[in-house]
C-alpha cells in the first residue's frame, strides 16, 4: 500500500514537472466606459478562450480601477470575451508567444446597451458566467467535457456547485431540490434522472435558480436551490440514449436503458433499470413527457416505478449514560425487506396573457413496504455483569397511498410592482399495515425474571390537510421601489390514527385477545391561521424587507378509546427581515431572520406506550406545546470562483425533546416528550474556490465548525450537552492535457461531546477520510482509471473496524464511429477491506452499527449511446 502511494505521489510530481518546464504568459489591460470618460469599469468579466480547443483557459474580474490580469497561458492564440451587465459584450483576439510571454492589451471600452425590463439575452458572445437577478447562468461551451460524458461531469466543472458520492447535489452552499429541462420538470424531484442520463454535448446553459420555497412551513424569506438545463437549438430535435449491461462474479448483473425523443417543445424520455448485487435487488422504470399543447397551455407529467429487495446485518453497539453509572447495550440483527413504489406526477400551466397564469400540480403515489427481521440482544452494567439478554423478531406489512394538488394563480398587474398571487394545496395520506412482534427476554440482577410476548399490531393512520395562502403586493406612491406586501394564509389539518394490539391466543392459535393498554384511537385537528404584513424594497444593488406575522392556532384532540379531550390555543407573533446587498457583478451577501412554529407530532401527543422493543417504552404527552426556532443566517457567493461563506444561528423555545428513565439492574428504559427551552445551534462553513488557469484546475479548500446546546432529562435530572464540532477538507482537480485527470480530496472532522453533569464522562472522536481518483487516457481509445480511499474512525467503542482502504481499478475501451462503444472490466474493493461504520451521538448515548457491505468483486459491461439529431 505504502508503495502504492508512493508511486502515485511520484507521478504527480514528473506531471508537475514536466508541466512547469513548459512556458507560460499571462496578459492584462483595464477595462473602461465607452460612455463616459475616464470611467472605470468594476466587476466585468473577463474570459480567455483557447482558439486551438475553444476551451477556456482562464477567468478573471476587474477591479475597482477597471484592471485585470490572467496568468498561466501557455503559447498559442486566444480569444479575449468580455461582458458585463447592461454593456455589450466585447471580443479581442491576442497572442502569447516565447518572445512576448506579457501581453498588454489596450484599454478596452464597452458600450452601455439599453434594454428592456424583460430578461436580455446576448447572443454575440457566450460568456461563461452570468448573474442575474436571482439567477447564476452557466454557459455549458465553457466548460468541457469529454466525449459521451453526461449532466454529472458537467456540473462537477463548474465553481460553487457539488456533486456528492450519492448523485445529491449542492450549489453555493445550499441543497438542490429539484432539476428542470427548459423549465420543465423532469420525473419529479428525482435529480439523478436528469444528471445521469442526459449528456453533456446537448445542453445550452445550466442555470441556477434561488425560487421560493414550496413547504407549506415555509418561511417567506425561504429559498430552495433548483437547476434549469436549457437544451441547445440544434439539439432540441432528434433521438438519443445509451443502453448498457453486463454481469460479475457471484451472479451479479446489471442492465439500463434511457431513450429520450425531443422534438422542440415536446419531450419524451423513457428509463428502466436492473441490478443484482447480492446484498439487494433493484428493479426501476420512468416514462416522463412535457409538451406545448398549444399557445397558452403546456402539459407535462412523470410515472416512475421502483422495486428494491435487501439483505441486511448490522451490529449495533451502544453505551448509555446514566449518572456515574453506565449500561452497555449489543444487539445483532438480521432481516430482509421490500419496498414497492409507484409515483404518477402531473403539471399543467395555463397563461392567460403575458402577465397571468394558472398552474395546477396533482400527483399519486403508492408504497408498499415488507420487511422481518431477528434480533439478538445483552446489556451489560459497568461491572461488566450481565444485565439482561433476548430476542426479538418482527414481520411488517404497510401500505401508503398518498394523493396530493396544488393550484397556483399569479397575476401582474399594469402598475409596476402590483401583483396577486392565490395558492389552494390538499394533501391525503394513509398508512395501514400490521406488525407481529414477539419477543423473549431474561432479566438476571437481584431476583431472575423473564418476560415474553407475542402481539399483533393492527395501524390506520390517515391525515388531510388543506391550505389557502394569498399574497397582495402593492407600491407605495412616491417611493420608488417601495412595495408593501399583505398575505393571509388558512391551514386545516386533521389526523387519525388507530392502533389495536392483540395478544397471541394459544387456545385458538390466533391474536384475537385485544390488549386495551396497547390500543388506541386517536383524532388529532389543527385549524390555523395567519396575517402578515411585509415593507420590500429594490434597487439595483441593495434588497430588503422586513415583516410582521400574527399566527393563530387550535389544536383539538381526542382519544376515542380513553374518552379523553384535549385542546390547545396559541398566539404567536413572528417577525422577519431580509437584507441582500450585491457586492459585485458576481458576488451577493444575504442576511435574513426567520421565526418558524412547529406542531408536535400526532405520535408524540397519543397518551399510549409504546413496547414494540421491550427494553425500550415510548410514552405520548397530549399536553406538549408547539416548537418556536428563531434563525439568522447569513451567505455570501462569489459566483465564478465558487466561494461562499455561510453562518446559521438558531434557538428553539419549547423544544420537544425526552425525558428518559433508565432502570439500571433491568436496562430498560422508558421515554416521554416533554417540552424544553434554552437550545441552540451556530454553524460555520467557509469554502473557497482557487482556479489555477495554468493547469486548467482547481484548489477547493473549506472549513466548517459547529457548536450547540441541547438539553434533555435523564432520570429527572435536568442534562445539558454541548456537542463541538471542527470540520476541515481540501480538494483538488487536476487535468493535463487529454492525458491525465486527477481528483484528490480530503476530509477530517474532530468532534467532542461534553456533559454540564459531572457524573456523565466527556467524549471526544475523530472522522478521517481521504481519496484519489485517477484518470489515464492511452492510445488505441483505452482509459485506466483507478480509485483509492482511506477511512479512519478513531474513539470507537472497543472491536469496532476503525481503518479501512478501499481499491477500485478498472480499464474500458471505446471503440465504434465517434467511440459510442464502449466495454468495461471494473474490479471493486481489490483489497477486502469495505467496512460500513456509522456513529451517533445523543444527550446521553453514544451509539456505533456496523452493517453488511459489499466485498471484492469484479463486473464486465458493455453499453452503446446513440444520437440522430435534425429534423
Amino acid at each position: 500500500m505504502r508503495f502504492l502511494y508512493l508511486f502515485c505521489l511520484l507521478g504527480i510530481l514528473g506531471i508537475n514537472v514536466n508541466a512547469q518546464s513548459v512556458k507560460r504568459g499571462a496578459v492584462k489591460g483595464k477595462i473602461t466606459s465607452a460612455v463616459v470618460q475616464n470611467e472605470t469599469l468594476e466587476g466585468a468579466i473577463i474570459s480567455v478562450i483557447n482558439l486551438q480547443d475553444s476551451v477556456v483557459a482562464g477567468n478573471a474580474f476587474s477591479d475597482k480601477n477597471g484592471l485585470y490580469e490572467i496568468k498561466g497561458l501557455a503559447l498559442g492564440k486566444y480569444k479575449m470575451a468580455v461582458s458585463l451587465y447592461s454593456f455589450k459584450t466585447a471580443t479581442h483576439y491576442f497572442s502569447i508567444t516565447s518572445e512576448q510571454p506579457l501581453y498588454q492589451m489596450a484599454d478596452i471600452k464597452l458600450d452601455s446597451m439599453s434594454y428592456s425590463l424583460k430578461e436580455v439575452e446576448v447572443v454575440a458572445e457566450a460568456v461563461p458566467v452570468r448573474l442575474k437577478k436571482d439567477t447564476v447562468e452557466f454557459n455549458a461551451s465553457s466548460f468541457k467535457t469529454r466525449e459521451n460524458a453526461v449532466v454529472e461531469d458537467l456540473l462537477k466543472k463548474l465553481p460553487g456547485v457539488e456533486v456528492q458520492a450519492d448523485g445529491s447535489l449542492s450549489a453555493h452552499g445550499q441543497k438542490v431540490t429539484r432539476i428542470l429541462v427548459n423549465g420543465k420538470p423532469f420525473f419529479g424531484n428525482d435529480l439523478k434522472m436528469a444528471t445521469q442520463n442526459l449528456p453533456s454535448n446537448i445542453v445550452d446553459k445550466i442555470q441556477v435558480i434561488d425560487r421560493k420555497t414550496e413547504r407549506e412551513d415555509a418561511d417567506d424569506n425561504e429559498t430552495d436551490k433548483v437547476i434549469n438545463i436549457t437544451i441547445r437549438k440544434d439539439k432540441r430535435k432528434g433521438l438519443f440514449g445509451k443502453t448498457s449491461g453486463g454481469g460479475g462474479n457471484d451472479e451479479r448483473h446489471e442492465a439500463n436503458l434511457n431513450l429520450n425523443r425531443f422534438n422542440d417543445d415536446q419531450q419524451i424520455s423513457i428509463n428502466t433499470s436492473s441490478r443484482n448485487n447480492l446484498i439487494s435487488n433493484t428493479l426501476s422504470a420512468g416514462l416522463n413527457f412535457s409538451d406545448q399543447l398549444g399557445p397558452k397551455l403546456s402539459f407535462s407529467g412523470s410515472y416512475t416505478f421502483n422495486q428494491s429487495k435487501n439483505e441486511n446485518e448490522s451490529l449495533l453497539k451502544r453505551n448509555i449514560l446514566i449518572q456515574e453509572q453506565s449500561v452497555y447495550y449489543l444487539d445483532q440483527s438480521e432481516g430482509q425487506n421490500k419496498n414497492t413504489g409507484h409515483g404518477l406526477g402531473l403539471q399543467l400551466i395555463y397563461k392567460f396573457d403575458p402577465s397571468s397564469n394558472l398552474t395546477i400540480s396533482p400527483s399519486l403515489n403508492f408504497q408498499e413496504n415488507r420487511s422481518q427481521s431477528a434480533n439478538r440482544f445483552e446489556s451489560t452494567n459497568s461491572m461488566m455483569e450481565k444485565i439482561n439478554d433476548g430476542n426479538r423478531s418482527t414481520e411488517m406489512l404497510s401500505r401508503s397511498p398518498n394523493i396530493t394538488n396544488s393550484l397556483s394563480y399569479e397575476k401582474k398587474f399594469a402598475e409596476k410592482g402590483r401583483a396577486l398571487e392565490l395558492t389552494i394545496n390538499n394533501k391525503f395520506d394513509e398508512t395501514d399495515g400490521s406488525n407481529l412482534n414477539s419477543s423473549f427476554s431474561a432479566f438476571y440482577q437481584n431476583e431472575p425474571v423473564q418476560n415474553s410476548f407475542d402481539q399483533q399490531k393492527l395501524n390506520d393512520n390517515s391525515s388531510q390537510n388543506h391550505n389557502i395562502s394569498l399574497n397582495y403586493t402593492e407600491p407605495i406612491p412616491k417611493l420608488k421601489g417601495k412595495l408593501i406586501e399583505f398575505s393571509y394564509q388558512y391551514g386545516n389539518r386533521i389526523e387519525n390514527s388507530s392502533a389495536n394490539t392483540f395478544d397471541y391466543n394459544e387456545l385458538t392459535d390466533a391474536y384475537d385477545q385485544q390488549n386495551e393498554l396497547l390500543s388506541n384511537v386517536y383524532r388529532n385537528h389543527t385549524i390555523s391561521n395567519k396575517y402578515g404584513i411585509r415593507l420590500k424594497s429594490k434597487t439595483s444593488n441593495i434588497n430588503y424587507s422586513v415583516g410582521l406575522s400574527l399566527r393563530q392556532n387550535d389544536l383539538r384532540g381526542k382519544s376515542i378509546t380513553k374518552d379523553s379531550l384535549y385542546r390547545q390555543q396559541t398566539l404567536s407573533i413572528v417577525p422577519s427581515a431580509l437584507f441582500d446587498y450585491k457586492v459585485s457583478k458576481t458576488a451577493r451577501l444575504n442576511i435574513s431572520y426567520t421565526g418558524n412554529l412547529r406542531q408536535p407530532d400526532i405520535k408524540d401527543l397519543q397518551p399510549v406506550p409504546d413496547n414494540s422493543n421491550p427494553l425500550y417504552i415510548r410514552l405520548g404527552n397530549p399536553n406538549l406545546s408547539p416548537e418556536f426556532s428563531n434563525s439568522l443566517n447569513l451567505r455570501y457567493n462569489s459566483y465564478i470562483t465558487g466561494t461562499y461563506i455561510s453562518i446559521n444561528g438558531t434557538t428553539t423555545a419549547n423544544k420537544i425533546t425526552y425525558n428518559s428513565f433508565f432502570d439500571v439492574a433491568t436496562g430498560k428504559q422508558t421515554s416521554r416528550p416533554e417540552n424544553v427551552s434554552g437550545n441552540y445551534q451556530i454553524m460555520g462553513n467557509v469554502t473557497f474556490g482557487i482556479p489555477i488557469n495554468g493547469m486548467k484546475s482547481s484548489l477547493k479548500p473549506k472549513l466548517n465548525a459547529t457548536t450547540s446546546r441541547n438539553i434533555t432529562f435523564i432520570n429527572g435530572n435536568k442534562v445539558s450537552t454541548y456537542a463541538h464540532v471542527l470540520g476541515t477538507g481540501l480538494s483538488l482537480n487536476y487535468n493535463w492535457q487529454e492525458i491525465l485527470e486527477l481528483n484528490l480530496s480530503s476530509d477530517f472532522r474532530y468532534n467532542q461531546t461534553n456533559y454540564d453533569n459531572p457524573s456523565l464522562k466527556n467524549l471526544n472522536y475523530v472522522t478521517a477520510n481521504s481519496s484519489m481518483k485517477l484518470s489515464c487516457y492511452m492510445p488505441k481509445n483505452f482509459v485506466l482509471s483507478s480509485s483509492l480511499g482511506f477511512n479512519t474512525n478513531a474513539g470507537r467503542v472497543q472491536n469496532a473496524k476503525r481503518n479501512a482502504t478501499m481499491l477500485d481499478m478498472g480499464i474500458y475501451k471505446e471503440f465504434l464511429k465517434n467511440k459510442k462503444a464502449r466495454i468495461t472490466l471494473q474490479g471493486f474493493d481489490l483489497l477486502n477491506q469495505s467496512s460500513s461504520i456509522t456513529r451517533t451521538v445523543t444527550d446521553n448515548t453514544i451509539e456505533d452499527r456496523q452493517t453488511k457491505v459489499l466485498k471484492r468483486y469484479f463486473l464486465l459491461t458493455f453499453s452503446w449511446q446513440f444520437n440522430k439529431f435534425g429534423s
